[in-house]
């Protein structure tokens, strides 16, 4: 019976126009949760006693548009205020960290994820850090500062945050936060063990035409 009605709507041009019309109204494809669709600030400062800590991002295709999606990422950049000042831990430029993940259920199966693959950097990217997440609308695609996690500095470490700038094309959205965790080397071992999330930015969308964008975490960074 399912079927024959989405036969009889796409025979009368309708089911399209509800399909754009969803995508017009909610720019989130249907699998994103409420919980998931809200950025949120939990900690700016690390727990005590520990001394780590890393940026990290996601983006996702639309999967209810089937046009190839891009992300390109100029730089981000990680900042903490150390002893009063505002202090640039780290800029990423060159290269990323990262993984496939499931999508259905959210980050499931005990954190199995799959190679990412990226986009050779070209002067016609302007030498940026590029992937498609187009090529597999089935995962998240998450990545992290490259190399091991960041040793906090000496001295009184608060208002942690960081600033990335990117640009989006087609169905994409991005997401970027950051964590603390308890030492450089420490293992995943489930979430909010050895890492704790200081929270994570409100989520980006292409721009039209597609132009780069600056995001911040917190958002008045």
């Amino acid at each position: 019976m399912r079927r024959l009605l989405v036969g009889l709507l796409l025979g009368l041009g309708i089911f399209g126009s509800v399909c754009s019309a969803q995508v017009a109204t909610d720019p989130f494809p249907p699998d994103v949760s409420s919980a998931h669709r809200r950025g949120y600030v939990q900690d700016m400062s690390p727990p005590s006693g520990w001394s780590a800590i890393t940026w990290w991002g996601i983006a996702l295709q639309d999967t209810r548009q089937n046009a190839t999606s891009t992300v390109e990422i100029d730089y981000v950049r990680l900042y903490c205020t150390v002893d009063g000042r505002r202090t640039q831990l780290s800029e990423t430029k060159s290269a990323l960290g990262g993984g496939l993940y499931l999508r259905s259920p959210w980050f499931g199966n005990n954190d199995y994820h799959e190679p990412m693959p990226m986009l050779p950097q070209t002067a016609s990217n302007q030498g940026s850090i590029s992937f498609h997440p187009s090529d597999r609308p089935d995962r998240i695609w998450h990545f992290w500062s490259p190399g091991k996690r960041l040793q906090l500095p000496a001295g009184q470490v608060s208002n942690c945050g960081l600033e990335a700038r990117l640009r989006l094309s087609g169905p994409a959205l991005a997401q970027f936060g950051v964590d603390f965790w308890r030492d450089p080397q420490a293992r995943w071992a489930g979430h909010e063990v050895n890492n704790h999330e200081a929270g994570r930015s409100q989520w980006l969308f292409a721009t039209s035409p597609p132009s780069w964008q600056t995001l911040t975490f917190p958002q008045n960074f």
